[in-house]
């Protein structure tokens, strides 16, 4: 048709002059693929040609075989649609979507998920990282869904509550830090980012919460905090008075 020129820059009397003239412009990685289908198949496929100017174009090509009323084959009857710019955009979230993950991992140790059903939490989802930083492994969350409430600290339990309380009404994502008593019963330090989702009558159904271990970092902190405190009780006073 006419618009083939439009998509391959070639008007259509190139491709009656040179019936090979599609086999020349098909991307060289994709051309095999092309020829693999035999004379009688239907075929429904994508594949990329190389336009007369040079720019990658990708096509949605679906064909199936003619015959005429005695059965003898005549030709194929050919559908190409240019999807270039849909595969551009597929391609461009599938980048954005990697950096997201990326960008998580960089920033979490692992991630939970608390499902909620009338105020009342029903299960929850914790990825394999929650072994390294809880002691417990994702199985000991699903055979318990209030196992991670028992992990909080006593002492942090009302705070981590009434924070999550806070987000859920207010539809607000906010870190905060607090403690978890590992399995092996010593505490360990957690910087906690929760995500609340609402389905479409905007009732509150699941939070995600983003687990990142900084144990160390209060350890050092506590470390630089106590030094300070026995430079300024014990320091011998440098200056007197006259």
């Amino acid at each position: 048709s006419p618009s083939c020129e439009t998509v391959t820059g070639y008007p259509c009397k190139d491709f009656t002059e040179n019936p090979d003239l599609i086999k020349e412009i098909v991307h060289p990685e994709d051309l095999q693929i092309l020829m693999n289908n035999k004379k009688n198949d239907v075929i429904s496929l994508d594949f990329r040609i190389i336009n007369r100017d040079g720019a990658i174009i990708w096509l949605s090509h679906k064909s199936k075989p003619v015959y005429d009323k005695s059965g003898k084959w005549c030709g194929r009857r050919i559908s190409n649609q240019d999807i270039t710019e849909r595969v551009n955009l597929w391609e461009k979230l599938q980048d954005s979507e990697k950096r997201f993950i990326n960008l998580v991992k960089s920033v979490t140790d692992y991630i939970f998920t608390v499902r909620v059903d009338k105020g009342i939490v029903t299960s929850t989802i914790h990825s394999k990282g929650c072994y390294k930083i809880t002691g417990y492994k994702a199985q000991e969350y699903d055979f318990d869904s209030t196992l991670w409430h028992k992990m909080i600290h006593d002492d942090d339990k009302g705070m981590v509550l009434s924070k999550i309380d806070e987000m859920i009404k207010s539809k607000s994502s906010e870190s905060f830090e607090h403690r978890i008593i590992h399995k092996n019963g010593t505490v360990r330090w957690i910087k906690n980012t929760i995500v609340p989702y609402y389905n479409t009558d905007n009732i509150f159904f699941r939070y995600d919460g983003l687990v990142k271990d900084i144990t160390e970092e209060k350890q050092k902190e506590a470390e630089i905090n106590r030094l300070n405190k026995y430079i300024i009780d014990n320091l011998t006073p440098i200056f007197y008075g006259f």
